[in-house]
């Protein structure tokens, strides 16, 4: 196999300003990079759109590729196309560091044969708008971005910046392209076999990219990747059932809570039939929250009521983001007629693959 890097980046549509500022940075990374290296650009946007997505990767000198609905079944294309021995997936919404290829090759050629990926660190740019201020009080909601931070080695790590030997991803069958979602959980599910066959999920938080905020713009969209992320939470429970915990049952407290924030969800971001569903009570407590009325009263204040306020109001809008998980997560297990599930959680962060990084920095292995 040849020695080199072949970026794999799976796109889709409304992606293409993302897209663009993607390949410039691609271009300065290749630049510094001391191995032969490629771009594999896999694509499912419909036309005129696709064609500039086409003739934006010609621009850049990547190759453009068309691939089908699910980002692992794009990133199995890309895979399959790729010229060289390591591949490095990234998304089209993130931009790379100028030394990303070098961090990641420089890990790689520097381990065993057992070391088979790098997780490298994804690092959130962009105005901290709203709704990304309500995101940031989300327990489920972007939190695995810097696992390279905290540790040397992880069970998985998200595909916004991952690198792999071309041998052990064909090993253990690449992505799994038949995921009940268009992404979420194939992530996990390709960290888990690689770990289950013997390899080792390294990190190296020099190895960076940017995720960009300005493609989200609205709560509704937050809500949606999480109602997402939640049904990958059961098909992950029901692919590795060994690396799942019992929840105990929540108090009838808890019960209540997690209803009344049901009800309000159903009715922000639910189809018209779901809205239906909804409880006149939590409409009313929508609209008076969802409009900002109490930020609008805030900003006519002053002093420490009104940040406790502005808190509170976060807070709530974040406990409702996170309702749409659980929600995910209820459809997809009546889905898959397995409600027993719902009393399980998969262990996404911790076990004996997760290994805490030292105090001290870890010297650089050098490229061989």
């Amino acid at each position: 196999m040849v020695t080199g890097i072949s970026v794999v980046v799976a796109s889709h549509a409304g992606r293409l300003p993302w897209l663009r500022r993607l390949l410039v940075s691609l271009d300065a990374a290749s630049r510094r990079c001391p191995e032969p290296n490629e771009v594999i650009v896999v694509d499912d946007s419909p036309e005129p759109e696709a064609s500039e997505v086409r003739e934006a990767c010609d621009e850049h000198g990547a190759r453009y590729l068309r691939g089908p609905w699910r980002a692992g079944s794009k990133r199995n294309v890309g895979a399959r196309s790729a010229r060289f021995d390591v591949l490095l997936f990234t998304d089209s919404d993130c931009a790379a560091d100028p030394a990303l290829l070098v961090e990641h090759l420089r890990t790689l050629r520097g381990a065993g044969d057992d070391v088979a990926a790098v997780a490298g660190l994804t690092t959130m740019t962009g105005e901290v708008t709203f709704p990304w201020r309500v995101a940031a009080g989300s327990s489920f909601y972007n939190l695995s971005f810097e696992l390279a931070h905290r540790y040397e080695r992880v069970l998985w790590a998200t595909t916004s910046n991952l690198s792999c030997r071309r041998t052990a991803f064909d090993r253990v069958g690449g992505f799994d392209p038949d995921t009940p979602t268009v992404a979420g959980g194939e992530d996990v599910d390709f960290g888990v076999r690689l770990c289950e066959a013997g390899y080792v999920v390294a990190t190296n938080p020099g190895a960076r990219v940017l995720h960009a905020r300005d493609h989200v713009t609205r709560l509704g969209q937050i809500a949606r990747s999480l109602f997402m992320y939640g049904r990958a939470d059961i098909y992950l429970l029901l692919r590795h059932p060994a690396r799942s915990d019992l929840q105990p049952f929540p108090t009838m407290g808890v019960s209540l809570v997690l209803g009344g924030a049901a009800a309000l969800w159903l009715i922000a971001f639910g189809t018209a039939a779901l809205r239906i569903a909804g409880i006149a009570v939590g409409l009313a407590v929508l609209v008076v929250w969802g409009c900002g009325i109490p930020g609008r009263l805030a900003r006519l204040w002053r002093g420490p009521a009104a940040r406790r306020l502005e808190r509170f109001q976060l807070a709530i809008l974040a406990y409702m983001l996170d309702a749409s998980y659980r929600f995910g997560r209820l459809s997809e297990a009546l889905r898959q007629r397995r409600p027993h599930l719902l009393r399980r959680r998969f262990r996404y962060g911790h076990g004996p693959e997760f290994v805490r990084r030292r105090e001290r920095p870890i010297p650089a292995p050098t490229v061989r």
